[in-house]
């Protein structure tokens, strides 16, 4: 059985192949499953952002964070950020958080 933890990201921009052009810089997080033997994959993703308030909140000037998960059936934004994570510099990144939580689990550290 695998274990997982959320990896962050930030200002990644990814090619939209069907539109032609990049997204705007996106922040958010993978949810990284892996295994003792060092094998992982990306299980899901998620966007983060702030959104305005309406009304009074509005005036103020007061950001509430939200958070969007994308499903891998929006096979464009999803695989265009799974790839993106999986290629320098970020794979190596990955790799070394998958690295360090395996070492946290042999010697039983659980967060």
């Amino acid at each position: 059985m695998p274990h997982e933890f959320e990896f962050d990201f930030d200002d990644i921009r990814v090619m939209l192949p069907e539109y032609g052009f990049p997204t705007p810089p996106l922040f958010g997080f993978a949810t990284v499953a892996y295994w003792p033997d060092g094998d992982w994959h990306i299980k899901g993703l998620t966007l983060t952002g702030y959104k305005a308030g309406i009304g009074e909140i509005l005036r103020t000037g007061v950001y509430v964070q939200k958070r969007v998960a994308i499903p891998p059936a929006s096979y464009g934004l999803f695989f265009a950020l799974v790839e993106c994570l999986e290629e320098s510099p970020w794979r190596q990144r990955l790799e070394n958080e998958v690295h360090n939580q395996r070492l946290k689990l042999s010697v039983g550290i659980t967060e």
